[in-house]
């Protein structure tokens, strides 16, 4: 055998055993096995394409991209070539680049998968959902067995907000690999964004099996028993999260809604401080000292408003509280609350534009509880608490006149500031109320397209929504009615905050303030509590309980 001979024997042997070390993902023995066959036999295209995708595997991408050129100059229909230099100029973001390089690579062999997946990816990540999945489907059809494949798939069905086909997808990857953790979260998440929390769970409960110590996995799990109502595991998971990596806002936000659903007020309020920086409000930035229960004798405080409208009248309790006490408060509330907030003895409210008076401290609204270390015992829950203008009294009067059977007044979907169809029963399944002896007035101003088309065979509702101006004709109107029933909304928090007898209907897992929704609630004790016995069944929530209850209610009358 010649030397020449002997070289390509030898490149031969180092080039399959960089192929076991490659496999075995041995990436610095298979570089130094292919660099040793490059030695013996340059500008060998296989062993150039290999020693590429070795440092591909490092992320050492202007390495690779230098010799996949030289692959792809020397033989510009190398699939192999082009698909490495596609995911070099992928690393190094030339996006662009690296599409037109796959293009290369696929026109070489039409039918790579290996070529597919990169561009699903970077379609998916520029929210091109429609280019990403086309291109993971394409993956699945060739390669049904490809867990990469169904995964990419599931993450762009759930960019497209299609989480019972993203579950789907996410399943048939777990198939293929049933303890890949990135297929586990995926799987869980778009269980709980399809609503199925319970589902969830047990992909979570593998995923903590393999990775104990992740704090994202132990979060999510919190995430997931809390959407289950399972409170305390939810506290104990976010705990654990929250041991793995101290301090993170979201853990400790998430876990102040589960200990107020709880009953810990306290704990809860205090967590819930966290909620400016867990990326999820912005905050206020306005200045001044917080007040964080400080003696506030001789001084004034500047409570302004946050979150959605309900959240402002439910926390109004503690404005009025504290004014009680001889507090010099200001309150800055949206437009729409001031006539009716104007009324709270002692409290100057004004508007988030009008100028405010010196002040010496200030305070979020939804920050009070905690300055003024309220527990649920101590919570301040005599109603009225909001009290109706008397010129707006006098025209809500004179706009409905005398009562000549019950009056209800009726909210069937709240603001789109949370899960929707948990704030929501399709206006069709109240159908049934028509038949009772009561008249019916809807309190809601937004009515959306299909129940706007359901309320054309119900004439017996009568639509109050256009001449509510501002919330003093609410709960004006209020005060002329018998019975409210809403759903989770700011008219319930109205209603209760006036003492008006008020009927919540609440999905299966409510909100944290309705305290698991069985009966009653501490805010208002004028409520009575419907909860879903099933999720999402609001079909069975107004059958089984709303009706009966709703027809001895008018049998008593």
């Amino acid at each position: 055998m010649d030397a020449a001979q002997d070289n390509l024997a030898q490149a031969r042997a180092h080039f399959l055993a960089a192929l076991s070390q490659q496999e075995a993902e041995d990436w610095i023995s298979a570089e130094q096995s292919l660099r040793e066959a490059m030695r013996l036999a340059p500008g060998r295209e296989s062993i150039l394409v290999n020693l590429a995708g070795v440092l591909v595997a490092g992320q050492r991408w202007v390495e690779a991209l230098s010799l996949c050129e030289q692959v792809c100059a020397e033989n510009p229909a190398s699939a192999e070539g082009w698909l490495n230099a596609g995911l070099c100029l992928q690393g190094l973001g030339r996006v662009d680049e690296a599409l037109t390089a796959f293009g290369h690579s696929l026109t070489a062999r039409p039918d790579n998968p290996a070529a597919m997946l990169p561009q699903a990816r970077i379609h998916l990540l520029a929210g091109r959902h429609v280019e990403a999945l086309a291109w993971a489907e394409r993956v699945c059809q060739l390669d049904p067995s490809s867990a990469t494949g169904w995964r990419v798939q599931g993450q762009v069905l759930s960019g497209m907000r299609r989480f019972d086909e993203a579950l789907l997808a996410h399943r048939k990857a777990l198939q293929q690999a049933p303890d890949w953790l990135d297929a586990l979260l995926g799987a869980a998440n778009a269980a709980l964004d399809a609503g199925l929390s319970e589902e969830a769970l047990p992909y979570l409960e593998r995923a903590r099996g393999l990775a104990p110590d992740s704090h994202e996995i132990c979060h999510n799990l919190g995430n997931a028993l809390a959407a289950c109502g399972r409170w305390a595991d939810a506290v104990s998971a976010y705990d654990r999260a929250l041991v793995l990596r101290p301090g993170t806002a979201l853990s400790v936000w998430n876990r102040a809604l589960a200990r107020l659903a709880l009953g810990d007020y306290a704990g809860g309020f205090s967590d819930f401080e966290a909620r400016w920086q867990s990326g999820l409000m912005c905050p206020h930035n306005v200045p001044g000292p917080l007040w964080q229960g400080e003696s506030l004798e001789g001084k004034r405080l500047l409570v302004h408003a946050e979150q959605g409208f309900g959240d402002v009248l439910m926390y109004a309790r503690f404005v009025r509280e504290l004014a009680r006490q001889g507090v010099r408060v200001q309150f800055a509330v949206h437009a729409a609350l001031k006539p009716l907030l104007a009324c709270l003895p002692g409290v100057e409210v004004v508007t988030g534009r009008e100028r405010f008076a010196a002040y010496d401290y200030q305070c979020p609204v939804m920050s009070l509880p905690h300055a003024l270390r309220v527990t649920l015992a101590s919570l301040p829950a005599r109603v009225p608490y909001l009290e109706v203008p008397l010129p707006y009294r006098v025209k809500w009067q004179a706009r409905l006149g005398a009562a000549s059977r019950q009056r209800i007044g009726l909210v069937f979907s709240g603001s789109d500031n949370g899960p929707y169809a948990m704030r929501a029963i399709p206006l069709a399944q109240l159908q049934a109320l028509g038949e009772l002896p009561a008249q019916f007035f809807v309190l809601q101003k937004d009515v959306g397209i299909e129940d706007r088309a359901s309320w054309r065979n119900m004439p017996w509702l009568n639509d109050l929504g256009a001449e509510l101006g501002d919330f003093a004709d609410t709960a004006a109107a209020i005060e002329q009615l018998d019975l409210v029933i809403s759903v989770d909304s700011a008219v319930l928090h109205l209603a209760g905050a006036l003492g008006k007898p008020v009927w919540a209907l609440l999905a299966y897992t409510p909100d944290w303030r309705w305290q698991g929704g069985d009966r009653d609630s501490p805010w208002y004790p004028s409520a009575r509590l419907f909860r879903q016995a099933a999720r999402n069944d609001w079909a069975g929530l107004v059958r089984e309980r709303l009706l009966p209850a709703l027809m001895d209610h008018l049998d008593t009358k």
